[in-house]
C-alpha cells in the first residue's frame, strides 16, 4: 500500500495475516533498527517473546522490507531537523512526517502522541484503518 509506515505501525502488521499491507509501502532506513529494538524490549524487558518467536518476527520484517521502498534522510537532514524543532518531536519521528508530506502519502502509525502533533499537517492513520 502506498503509505509511509513508521516502526510502530510496521511492527503491528508483522503477522502472516497482515504483512501484505506493507507491500509497496514506504519507510525510512532507521526502521530496521527500531524493529530490532522493539523485539529486544519484548524479549529482554517485557518477557513477552522467546528467542524463536523473536527470530520469526525479524524474518517477517526482513521479508516485508524487501517489498518496500526505503527512504534515506541523506540530503534532507536540515529540513527534517527544522520540522523536528517546529513540532517538538524526535528527529526519528520527524523523518517519517517529512517524507509523508514530501511524497503526499499518509503516515501510518500507532503513536498517538505523534498523531496528535501532526494532525492537520499530514494525513495520519492507524494500521487497523488501512
Amino acid at each position: 500500500m502506498k503509505c509511509i509506515f513508521d516502526a510502530s505501525a510496521m511492527y503491528s502488521l508483522l503477522a502472516p495475516a497482515s504483512v501484505e499491507k506493507l507491500v509497496e509501502g514506504y519507510t525510512i532506513e532507521l526502521v530496521r533498527f527500531e524493529i530490532g529494538n522493539i523485539l529486544w524490549k519484548e524479549r529482554e524487558l517485557h518477557k513477552k517473546m522467546n528467542e524463536n518467536d523473536q527470530a520469526i518476527v525479524m524474518d517477517l520484517a526482513n521479508h516485508a522490507l524487501k517489498s518496500m521502498s526505503i527512504l534515506s534522510a541523506d540530503g534532507h537532514e536540515g529540513n527534517i531537523l527544522k520540522l523536528a524543532s517546529e513540532l517538538h518531536i524526535s528527529f526519528y519521528d520527524a523523518s517519517y512526517v517529512y517524507f509523508s508530506k514530501e511524497l503526499n502519502l499518509p503516515l501510518i502509525t500507532k503513536d498517538y502522541k505523534l498523531s496528535k502533533k501532526v494532525a492537520g499537517r499530514i494525513d495520519v492513520k492507524e494500521p487497523e484503518n488501512i
